[in-house]
């Protein structure tokens, strides 16, 4: 049975349940939402909410058959350079966290592990809707273990770090906004650790960070990665925390 925290103050949320010490830990490498959705497209990706990258806005307001409005011109760019730069944090932060667990020295790829995500839309309405630097509609993920997918991997604990989203983005009018919104960027990292015997959850981590300036509507790279530093780094702290508590 899982237990659940929210952390308002924090936008995070932690779940738990019995975690054995007697069990062996795996660490899985940091994978993004977007692979194990394998969706390869910017644009496909950024309208999911789960791109990683920079994102420029030009041009004028382009409105969809659905009605939905948003910035013309979209170019997306640097997103290699970003998601190593995340891989890198959060494996450092895993290893570190994890240590008194004692881990096994093996890296697991998430490619190996039977991993599916369900995908549902939530219909109420959100009170950061129209402003939020975030697309219209929200979509929430829920990672499973899938059980009916046979694998050879040994029994044990899977920790596995899942980057949602990370990006930073000029001003703009994302997916469904009223009024655009001031440059800015935003993460969300999720981390579970299923048991692989019987594909459970025993442990839930999941949290985002953003901001927007008010007043400010240009940025740049050296912008946007000062940004996502700070923003990081607050996360990380987070799952740092929680999963020492084991």
């Amino acid at each position: 049975m899982l237990v659940c925290t929210l952390h308002c103050g924090a936008n995070y949320a932690v779940k738990k349940a019995n975690f054995s010490r007697e069990k062996a830990v795996y660490l899985v490498e940091p994978v993004l939402l977007s692979a194990l959705l394998k969706m390869n497209n910017e644009k496909e990706q950024f309208d999911a909410n789960v791109y990683v990258g920079e994102v420029f806005f030009s041009g004028p307001l382009e409105t969809e058959s659905n009605g939905i409005v948003h910035s013309k011109l979209r170019r997306f760019t640097n997103q290699a350079e970003y998601s190593d730069r995340i891989f890198k944090e959060v494996k450092l932060t895993l290893a570190e966290a994890v240590s008194n667990l004692q881990p096994q020295k093996e890296i697991l790829s998430g490619d190996s592990l039977p991993l599916t995500v369900d995908r549902s839309q939530p219909r109420d309405k959100n009170a950061e809707d129209g402003t939020d630097n975030l697309n219209l509609p929200r979509i929430h993920y829920d990672l499973r273990w899938d059980r009916n997918r046979t694998t050879q991997l040994k029994p044990g604990y899977y920790v596995v770090p899942v980057i949602e989203y990370y990006y930073g983005h000029t001003g703009g009018w994302f997916n469904g906004q009223n009024f655009g919104c001031g440059a800015g960027a935003r993460i969300s990292i999720s981390v579970q650790i299923f048991d692989a015997e019987d594909g459970k959850t025993v442990f839930q981590f999941s949290d985002f960070r953003r901001q927007v300036g008010e007043y400010q509507f240009r940025s740049n790279s050296v912008q946007m990665s000062q940004d996502l530093a700070q923003l990081e780094k607050g996360i990380l702290s987070d799952i740092r925390r929680e999963l020492r508590s084991l």
